[in-house]
């Protein structure tokens, strides 16, 4: 089943993110009045952090769109899905983070799109 797009370019996209290493939790409206909120992308960028190292980078807006169109889609599904946290495993990784990784012998792509801040 194709994700389907969005009902209305002004609804607002809500999304509850988990993050499974630090415990933090956020609950922020990213789009609203058919545009990106500029607080709520950067209160979304930190939680998305870097955690090993605290560096931020700005994450693509249409990730966190790709993920709120998942979670909408499931939820049609399973209307109980709308109310639940979504756990984050990792969001923007740094280089070195990445690199370090790679040398432990984790199965990581080099130039992994977490570098670039296009994978949650």
């Amino acid at each position: 089943m194709p994700l389907a797009s969005h009902a209305s370019q002004n609804s607002d996209r809500t999304l509850k993110l988990y993050n499974i290493h630090t415990k933090e939790r956020i609950d922020v409206t990213f789009w609203s009045n058919g545009r990106y909120q500029f607080h709520a992308m950067k209160k979304l960028n930190h939680f998305l952090r870097d955690w090993r190292t605290d560096e931020i980078k700005k994450i693509d807006p249409d990730v966190l769109t790709l993920v709120f169109d998942i979670k909408e889609q499931l939820a049609q599904k399973y209307p109980h899905v709308k109310k639940t946290y979504i756990h984050v495993i990792s969001g923007y990784r740094s280089a070195r983070t990445n690199e370090l990784m790679r040398q432990k012998g984790r199965n990581m792509a080099r130039n992994s799109l977490h570098i670039q801040g296009q994978a949650i």
